[in-house]
């Protein structure tokens, strides 16, 4: 459980949001490419993700409680679920991804996946990987 204070009881969207979560339905997911002369490390990943963490107060919030009692809850832990992934296709990762499961009652209700050795060649974007919009 969280133990931070409580902020405040979930919007219908959160709890909707945290019910496709819990039952696989829904997966929201953002690509990030940076490109850098040298090969980012774990340790400057931590360290920027730290930082995003504190100046980004909805990304230090986890769920508590159930049913009518549920509560959106600021965890105390600077817990961080980054992993470096040595891929080269993100519409893969993206597929590993939707059956990810982050633990949604102790936080953080969000995770960073870095595909390290990402081929600098490559176009940035590839037709399956580009979503329309409206």
């Amino acid at each position: 459980m969280p133990d931070g204070p409580k902020i405040r009881q979930p919007t219908f969207l959160e709890e909707l949001c945290e019910m496709g979560h819990v039952f696989d339905t829904m997966l929201t997911g953002y690509a990030l490419r940076l490109r850098t002369p040298q090969r980012i490390t774990r340790e400057q990943m931590l360290k920027a993700m730290f930082h995003l963490r504190r100046q980004v107060p909805c990304l230090r919030l986890a769920f508590s409680g159930t049913g009518s009692d549920m509560w959106m809850q600021e965890a105390s832990s600077e817990s961080l679920d980054l992993e470096m992934v040595e891929h080269d296709s993100v519409d893969e990762v993206m597929a590993v991804m939707s059956r990810y499961r982050y633990v949604s009652r102790t936080g953080p209700l969000w995770c960073v996946k870095v595909l390290v050795g990402y081929p600098p060649n490559r176009a940035p974007v590839l037709p399956a990987e580009n979503l329309s919009r409206p």
